[in-house]
């Protein structure tokens, strides 16, 4: 709902376009607390001075954290902190992520911007956090000093906006590990021993064991043995004989120890093959987001450079413009001793105006030509246009000036010409 009411904002006012929002919530019930969040916008769960929960960025410094590849602090300081990757509005990924938590008495939730997480590094942020029982004083306090840590940086900081949720009961749901769990955990642990040992087995009779084949293997040693000691008894237990049997043990022992070495040295050679794909993987999903954010970088930059253009363009076309306006002017308040000198004057005026709008008519959209072409007809006819009157008679000075009604038809022609500026103005 929020993002359609977004929509529908920009809609109604389009030079909102681009507009987007980060955003956090907590919905709290008897059984646990939900949370929502887009964007870098954070909910932490304090126990205590023990941070127990904390959202992670929709960002991309967030995703280099998670990758292990940034430090909190190496994210939290980089000028790429501000690249979001899910939000309201600003981006195509605008499904918030939920997830759920119990609680207890005690426990408090504090919902922030990044103004507030961006401040500081965390460990001093979460002793903020639990130092102050007092919410309303937390809140102030705070809220004080990210303004100050800001003044004392030329105001370079950003808007914060925080709330704090003390809980006095605990949540119906707790996370306990009950019976069933631990039965369940205690038989996966034997199975997975059993497993182990089934690979062992394998790898070094060199095929594919089963656990019944293990079970043969350790009962046909044991009746084995046994034979072997019932036979032992028999003959008697004579020196030699016990010697010889301490010394096969022995051997045997020995070759345990060098198919285990063996098998750890595959282990090893194993995780490191499996590391360096790991790395590889990393690799390539680092360059790939370079390259998207050099590509995201690249459009912006045009785009700023199509705006420049079309800014300088409009430019010239609004001095162009006013340069018509100046012309009329002088139109209006020309004179002269001689009536054919003002004559003179005022034609060669409204040439030079017309040559200017005509020049203005090839850059400008239909519905402003059609203005200008409107302002040039009458301009140009003689018989519609009284702009161009030279009185009779000169003033009691003994000059020529446009008579009231010549200027009121050149003032009329100038309110056309000042709708036109508008329109390149806008």
């Amino acid at each position: 709902m929020a993002e359609e009411a977004l929509e529908n904002r920009v809609r109604q006012d389009p030079s909102l376009t681009g507009m987007g929002s980060t955003l956090v919530a907590l919905l709290l019930n008897k059984d646990r607390a939900m949370i929502a969040h887009l964007g870098d916008s954070r909910c932490y769960q304090m126990r205590g001075e023990k941070m127990i929960f904390r959202t992670k960025d929709h960002s991309l410094v967030g995703e280099l954290v998670q990758y292990k590849t940034l430090t909190e602090e190496q994210a939290r300081t980089s000028p790429q902190s501000n690249v979001i990757t899910r939000a309201l509005g600003a981006t195509n990924n605008h499904v918030a992520e939920i997830e759920y938590t119990s609680y207890r008495r005690g426990d408090r939730f504090i919902l922030c911007s990044d103004g507030v997480w961006g401040i500081m590094p965390q460990e001093q942020l979460l002793s903020r956090f639990s130092s102050t029982p007092n919410i309303g004083a937390l809140v102030e306090n705070l809220s004080k000093e990210i303004d100050n840590i800001g003044f004392s940086t030329d105001g370079h900081h950003d808007n914060h906006t925080l709330a704090v949720v003390d809980l006095g009961e605990n949540s119906n749901i707790q996370e306990k590990m009950n019976t069933t769990a631990k039965i369940i955990i205690g038989t996966l642990a034997c199975l997975l021993a059993i497993s182990l040992v089934i690979n062992i087995v394998s790898l070094s009779r060199g095929h594919k064991a089963t656990s019944e084949e293990v079970m043969a293997i350790v009962q046909g040693n044991q009746q084995k043995g046994d034979a072997q000691k019932d036979e032992k008894l028999k003959q008697g237990n004579s020196t030699d004989d016990n010697q010889q049997g301490i010394s096969q043990l022995q051997e045997e022992i020995n070759k345990i120890k060098e198919q285990l070495e063996k098998k750890e040295r595959e282990l090893s050679d194993m995780r490191k093959e499996r590391e360096e794909r790991q790395k590889e993987e990393q690799r390539k999903v680092n360059e790939q987001k370079q390259d998207d954010n050099q590509s995201r970088q690249d459009v912006v930059e045009n785009q700023v450079q199509e705006e420049k253009k079309e800014q300088a363009e409009k430019t010239d076309a609004e001095k162009l413009a006013e340069s018509v306006v100046s012309l009329l002017e002088q139109m209006k308040n020309a004179s002269s001793t001689d009536s054919k000198e003002l004559n003179k004057q005022k034609y060669s005026l409204r040439d030079q105006a017309v040559l200017k709008l005509t020049q203005l008519k090839e850059s400008v959209l239909p519905k402003t030509k059609d203005r200008i072409n409107e302002v040039i007809d009458i301009m140009t006819n003689k018989k519609q246009w009284a702009g161009l009157i030279v009185p009779s008679k000169p003033d009691s000075d003994g000059k020529y000036r446009s008579p009231k009604k010549s200027k009121e038809k050149i003032d009329d022609v100038i309110e056309k010409v000042r709708v036109i500026i508008d329109d390149l103005s806008k």
